[in-house]
């Protein structure tokens, strides 16, 4: 019985998932089978769902060999989940971030990952991404790859800094201050970093900027 394309393709997904290599390879071979494939994947629990490729699914799982052979086999190493599911537009590079899987993240680099390449939600960056869940191996691995420490987002010009001391983690926080970050650098609001760690109430994290340096006497916006 032939096979649609998509149906091959689905099973090249279910492979990339779950980590299985000799599936991976095998399903590539098969007529019409196309990596770049978009399928929906349904959230536990919820009826969200989410707009996956094959190499997003692996990079985000941590599957670096299996992200490696969909590179090879012409798997898109800069193309988002689109805009018309969830407004993420996340790049494989921002699913390993967000999980902190290195090896994942250094094969993506070397394959030409945009380093600067900004998600719909909030234009945030990888680094933005790795800060937020507190990655601190992919934190070091982004900034040794030439990450810029300072971008900002498009939503409301946060640095990386910014969001991670708005999410209370601490070691990325630390770990961003060390590679450079600018404890003083300022929002859309004019917020820095300790206005947000004071108001979402994380005591260490301001005492950490406090220790780096931080003008405890600037002043915000009023947010209206």
């Amino acid at each position: 019985m032939e096979q649609t394309s998509e149906h091959v393709s689905k099973k090249l997904f279910k492979a990339a998932q779950k980590g299985s290599i000799c599936d991976v390879k095998q399903h590539l071979k098969d007529p019409g089978c196309d990596p770049n494939a978009l399928f929906q994947l349904k959230y536990s629990n919820t009826e969200k769902v989410d707009g996956w490729r094959p190499l997003q699914v692996a990079a985000n799982n941590g599957h670096s060999e299996i992200v490696q052979i969909l590179l090879d086999n012409g798997a898109g190493v800069n193309m988002p989940s689109p805009s018309n599911y969830t407004k993420v537009g996340s790049t494989p590079l921002h699913q390993a971030s967000a999980r902190g899987h290195v090896d994942t993240i250094d094969i993506l680099v070397k394959s030409g990952a945009n380093l600067e390449r900004k998600n719909t939600t909030s234009g945030a960056t990888p680094l933005h991404v790795a800060a937020m869940f507190g990655s601190n191996s992919a934190i070091c691995k982004l900034t040794k790859a030439g990450a810029d420490i300072h971008a900002k987002t498009t939503q409301h010009g946060a640095t990386p800094l910014h969001i991670a001391c708005a999410y209370g983690q601490y070691e990325a926080a630390r770990t961003l201050l060390q590679h450079g970050a600018r404890v003083g650098a300022k929002n859309n609001y004019c917020e820095t970093a300790l206005h947000l760690s004071a108001w979402y109430g994380h005591s260490d994290v301001t005492r950490l900027l406090i220790v780096y340096a931080a003008d405890v006497t600037v002043r915000d916006e009023v947010r209206i």
